[in-house]
């Protein structure tokens, strides 16, 4: 099949870059080709096999024309401690995206033939630094560095890239998708990759400082000499961290309060029971007072993130909740589950849990706003009674009004 046209442009202006790739770069890195146009707004981590820069560098090139900073890596030729290989890759890919002044955000990890077993062990053992998995390998391709997957769900989300009716490695798998040529992507490594690098698209792994207690947490801090106690734990959609959270959280940390943006895609992709939500939020609370020297935490959700806060509020440490200056919920939903379902992101209901039960249930003393737009039917607000409850304009998303959002949200908090 020709190479369409959508792409081609790309690869010939990817194909400029060939000529930057860095020969300089410290094994098993074989090259690296910068985004045009710059800064990078994602980052491709390319696992080949021994030599397969040469033959498949055109291939991979045109992802360098879509934004995106490229960084392959060759498989070494003999043995090698596949935990150890995977950790400097990670580590290194860390110190290029620094180099190349790209945004701090986990790579897309992708893996071409037997180099696709590493890039498996490399999103298995470490899935939090990670955006998403492709993978382009039969079933029974000898693979390097495979680890043993437990039955279930894919570690992260995962696509398979490969010809059309042709197995793949991990085909069947819950959390898995299939991508196969057609007469607009002849080839279905880019709408492979493009799929998973829109997701989580504002999640700065760069901004945690420390105080991420082994979540996948982003800190927007608020100016140098910020006075006051209270600070946000903000749970986003299943969406990920994007732009509608990292918006509201960037106004309300640049007016004095700082928060802790939680990706719930990468937090929920494992299902996680109400009591363990609370815990984490113990634990991350414990850490931001260290850290951030306030001690009046805000509880946030959008959508996902929002319809399950009510279900951990009652678990969490008596002596937190006596600390909370509130809770606020954004778009939450009526039914709700506790892992992230492949489909969500369509509006495919994630669970059946009844919200608007869940916040009834709440200590009558316990301060929450509800907020929803006027056509979003799924929304809980409309039957949360208990909650003090504000109709915006607009549906899921409340029209993107960032500003209007965050002046709710401290109108609410206000003495």
């Amino acid at each position: 099949m020709q190479q369409s046209a959508r792409w081609r442009r790309p690869a010939l202006a990817a194909a400029a870059w060939l000529l930057a790739a860095l020969p300089a770069l410290a094994e098993p890195f074989a090259a690296m080709l910068p985004a045009e146009p710059a800064p990078a707004a994602s980052t491709a981590l390319v696992l080949l096999p021994p030599g397969g820069w040469a033959k498949l560098a055109p291939r991979i090139a045109p992802l360098a024309g879509m934004h995106a900073l490229v960084l392959a890596a060759e498989l070494p030729g003999g043995a090698a401690d596949c935990d150890a290989l995977a950790e400097r890759l990670l580590a290194r890919a860390r110190s290029l995206q620094k180099a190349a002044g790209a945004a701090a955000r986990a790579p897309v990890v992708i893996g071409i033939g037997p180099a696709a077993g590493l890039a498996l062990r490399l999103a298995a053992h470490h899935p939090a630094a990670v955006k998403g998995l492709v993978t382009l390998a039969g079933p029974e391709q000898p693979l390097a560095c495979a680890p043993e997957l437990p039955r279930g769900k894919a570690p992260v989300r995962w696509h398979l890239a490969g010809p059309a009716g042709a197995p793949q490695l991990g085909e069947g798998r819950a959390g898995t998708r299939r991508y196969a040529p057609d007469e607009w992507n002849p080839d279905p490594l880019i709408p492979a990759y493009l799929a998973l690098a829109g997701m989580d698209h504002a999640y700065d792994t760069a901004e945690e400082d420390g105080i991420g207690a082994g979540l996948p947490v982003t800190l927007h801090a608020a100016p140098a000499g910020a006075a006051g106690r209270r600070y946000a734990i903000f749970l986003s959609g299943d969406g990920g961290w994007a732009r509608f959270d990292d918006r509201i959280a960037d106004i309300l940390a640049t007016r004095g309060m700082p928060v802790l943006g939680i990706s719930s895609l990468k937090y929920l992709w494992t299902a996680r029971s109400p009591a363990e939500i609370a815990a984490d939020l113990a634990r991350l609370d414990a850490a931001a007072r260290t850290r951030l020297g306030r001690d009046r935490p805000v509880l946030i959700g959008f959508s996902m993130g929002a319809s399950v806060l009510p279900f951990a509020l009652p678990h969490l440490p008596p002596e937190m909740a006596d600390r909370l200056a509130g809770v606020v919920l954004l778009s939450p939903e009526a039914r709700t589950g506790f892992e992230i379902v492949v489909g969500g992101w369509l509006g495919r209901q994630t669970g059946s849990a009844d919200v608007v039960a869940a916040l009834g249930a709440l200590p009558p003393g316990m301060k929450v706003l509800c907020l929803h737009g006027e056509t979003d039917a799924a929304s809980a607000c409309p039957g949360a009674a208990e909650t003090t409850r504000v109709t915006r304009p607009g549906g899921h998303h409340m029209e993107n009004d960032y500003p209007g959002l965050a002046a709710e949200i401290e109108g609410f908090l206000a003495p």
